[in-house]
């Protein structure tokens, strides 16, 4: 009896870890991703500024850049992208901000993009809480950001231009503000 409660409690365990494997190998098929090649941006929004860190699978930086939630600091930021990687269906962009306050910049990436994803919190503060330092910077949480992604980009949210309209944002405030 005892064999079988074991077996039982382990069975969950390996059942998301192999549907983790499946997601990830769904978005590498699905969309011609190679993800060993892919350039990986991790980007901390606030309301007056963002933070972008590339990366690459291996976790080696590729550059950082601090940008204004304006409209022109947003096209600074496309530029910036372009500098990084040329194809565009290469790049995959993870997000990590609340209540709208990225809006313009997911409309111009939507555009753009088809690899976007919003990062949940929880994920960049379960890796500051079990790393080595418990810094808490702008280009850390970008860093974060962005490594996680890599580890885990078939369990988040995909942004599409269809989140963007304005119901799902008036929905999305509403529902924040509870």
């Amino acid at each position: 009896m005892l064999e079988h409660i074991r077996l039982q409690l382990h069975l969950p365990v390996y059942h998301c870890h192999t549907l983790a494997r499946r997601e990830v190998r769904n978005i590498e098929y699905i969309n011609n991703l190679n993800l060993n090649t892919a350039t990986f941006i991790g980007i901390d929004a606030h309301p007056t500024e963002h933070t972008a860190l590339a990366m690459n699978r291996f976790e080696e930086e590729k550059g950082l850049l601090r940008f204004d939630n304006t409209k022109d600091g947003i096209k600074e930021f496309v530029v910036w992208l372009q500098t990084l990687e040329v194809k565009t269906d290469q790049m995959i962009l993870g997000i990590e901000g609340g209540a709208g306050m990225q809006h313009e910049l997911l409309r111009q990436l939507t555009e753009r993009y088809p690899h976007i994803f919003e990062v949940n919190p929880v994920y960049t503060k379960q890796r500051r809480a079990f790393g080595t330092r418990a810094d808490k910077s702008d280009p850390f949480d970008a860093k974060l950001i962005a490594e996680v992604l890599t580890k885990k980009v078939g369990a988040f949210p995909r942004i599409t231009q269809r989140d963007l309209s304005a119901q799902k944002l008036m929905l999305k405030k509403l529902v924040w503000s509870y």
